[in-house]
């Protein structure tokens, strides 16, 4: 009998590698002081090449009710939406306590998980309308994004007809995209440390194959943006 979807191998025939938490690069301290400087006013523009008007764009357009944000940072582009019901998945501590409360006080109904992405989600199927995911694939650990697809396989049985799972990622040195001094040096330091990044053989096209794996063919939008792919994917 063969492995369920989430459980399926990478193409290589390794299994899929667990995620762990990262407690000290995801901390209520950075998340609150230093996390939108520096990683969504700095990095995102200067590191790798994406303007943040273009991130703000893919969820004024995208974002739906109910919504499930994987790795929600300290939830700086939700807190620019309209208030909703969110679930909220990540497999550090603090970006749920820290995106719980500033959520909350604007009136969203929140609902929090703390787990890896790629292991099963505790919703039902089909019941919400939207999925976001920004910044968070290069982050899973693998050697191809293969690796990461029970991510996009549980956004696929959660997401009603006509859902949208969307988001954006940092590619990998196996990309052609074009990356700054800065960017080559960051991407390379973050994958040389432990528990931070994981997208050498990342790329955009391997991207849209893996979602069109999932969600089928034509139903997947991929966009290159200096080093970084935005993606939208139609259930």
């Amino acid at each position: 009998m063969s492995a369920p979807e989430d459980e399926q191998p990478s193409p290589a025939g390794s299994p899929v590698p667990d995620s762990r938490p990262n407690p000290s690069v995801y901390s209520s301290r950075v998340l609150k002081y230093l996390y939108t400087p520096l990683i969504i006013g700095f990095s995102h523009r200067w590191v790798w090449g994406v303007p943040n008007s273009e991130l703000r764009s893919l969820y004024r357009t995208n974002i739906g009710a109910p919504h499930v944000e994987v790795g929600p940072g300290n939830a700086h582009w939700l807190r620019k939406q309209s208030p909703r019901q969110v679930h909220l998945i990540d497999i550090t501590r603090d970006p749920l306590r820290v995106s719980n409360a500033r959520l909350e006080k604007r009136d969203w109904q929140v609902f929090t998980h703390q787990q890896s992405a790629t292991d099963p989600w505790p919703l039902e199927d089909a019941s919400v309308q939207s999925v976001g995911a920004g910044m968070v694939l290069h982050c899973l650990p693998g050697e191809n994004l293969f690796d990461k697809r029970p991510l996009i396989t549980q956004a696929h049985r959660v997401l009603k007809e006509d859902g949208r799972l969307f988001g954006a990622t940092v590619l990998g040195e196996a990309d052609p995209a074009p990356i700054s001094r800065l960017g080559k040096r960051v991407r390379d330091t973050y994958n040389n440390s432990d528990n931070v990044f994981s997208n050498r053989g990342d790329t955009a096209e391997e991207l849209h194959q893996v979602l069109e794996s999932v969600f089928g063919t034509g139903r997947v939008t991929v966009r290159v943006l200096g080093a970084t792919a935005l993606f939208q994917a139609l259930r």
